[in-house]
């Protein structure tokens, strides 16, 4: 790679001044014409695919969909346009991450630096997004308890079922007031209440929310007393909540387990390359070397996912 870099110094920059420039200096430059390159290379190809490749155009509308499903999900609200280009940057990033990292090793080891680095970088802020999109739900999921202690106090108090669900709203931190807000105005915006209950099921998937939406639209629908009901309710979820934490803590060890058989072999390939970079040169510089990595980034994959469904399949 640097022999490039320094093909393409020696003709734009003259002799006389390259022999006044020190070592430190013409690698600098050669460092930062590779970078220039290999950049504007990467933007190229970007914008080729994204005109040519019909297959590759379907599979990037369909990744900058799930972002904004994710973003919208958020209360984050991107368009088309713009959710594109973050994942136009984030690949860029990876790239010159990828070509600083495999600069100095061999045209084959740089092409698959840069290649594994993009790949990254391009799926990076959708996997971001559903990481954080996770953990609002497990937020708004603890908070449901809450909310039918309140919503209970508030119908005993004399309020009805739509001035409980705005007492909530008042009340109650984000993000489930986020989401009772928008049944509310759903609500002045013409959708029956029952509509606007399935919407907000439906949008979020939680079991308990579930539960919730069912007993608030049958009391709705049967005028009953809907108090003694969300009382049970809120016994019931606090006591799914208690199991569900005794058994993760149960399959904690599972987890850790497949978390150090991931990683162990990528710290085990770092420590040899750090005492002995020839013997590990091979794997990325020769054929079979990359072979030898892509069967083992498959067993990686599936050991992991293997031991995953494992410990999933003891959790409620």
């Amino acid at each position: 790679m640097t022999l490039f870099a320094d093909f393409i110094l020696y003709g734009i920059v003259p002799n006389e001044v390259q022999n006044g420039l020190s070592a430190e200096v013409r690698n600098g430059l050669s460092a930062a014409i590779s970078l220039a390159v290999f950049s504007g290379v990467s933007i190229g190809i970007y914008s080729i695919g994204n005109s040519l490749l019909p297959g590759y155009r379907r599979y990037r509308a369909k990744v900058i969909r799930e972002t904004l499903s994710s973003l919208d999900e958020q209360f984050l609200f991107l368009t088309p346009r713009q959710a594109g280009m973050i994942h136009l940057l984030s690949t860029c990033i990876f790239i010159l991450i990828g070509s600083v990292v495999g600069m100095d090793d061999s045209w084959s080891g740089f092409v698959l630096a840069v290649l594994l680095f993009g790949a990254a970088g391009y799926h990076l802020p959708k996997l971001a997004i559903r990481f954080f999109s996770r953990k609002r739900l497990e937020k708004i999921e603890r908070q449901i308890p809450d909310l039918l202690k309140m919503m209970s106090g508030s119908l005993r108090a004399g309020l009805s079922l739509s001035e409980a669900i705005k007492q909530a709203v008042r009340e109650i931190p984000p993000p489930i007031s986020h989401e009772l807000g928008l049944v509310l105005k759903k609500i002045k915006m013409g959708e029956s209440f029952e509509e606007s209950l399935k919407y907000l099921d439906h949008r979020l998937g939680l079991e308990d929310l579930s539960l919730m939406v069912s007993a608030m639209i049958l009391s709705n629908d049967a005028g009953g007393s809907l108090t003694p009901v969300l009382e049970r309710l809120e016994e019931t979820i606090e006591e799914r909540t208690r199991l569900k934490g005794k058994i993760n803590a149960l399959t904690a060890q599972g987890k850790m387990q497949g978390l150090v058989v991931g990683i162990l072999p990528l710290i085990l390939g770092a420590i040899l390359f750090l005492i002995d970079p020839a013997l590990m040169t091979p794997f990325w510089t020769t054929p079979a070397g990359g072979a030898g990595l892509l069967a083992i980034f498959l067993l990686e994959i599936s050991g992991f996912w293997l031991i995953k469904k494992i410990v999933e399949s003891g959790e409620v």
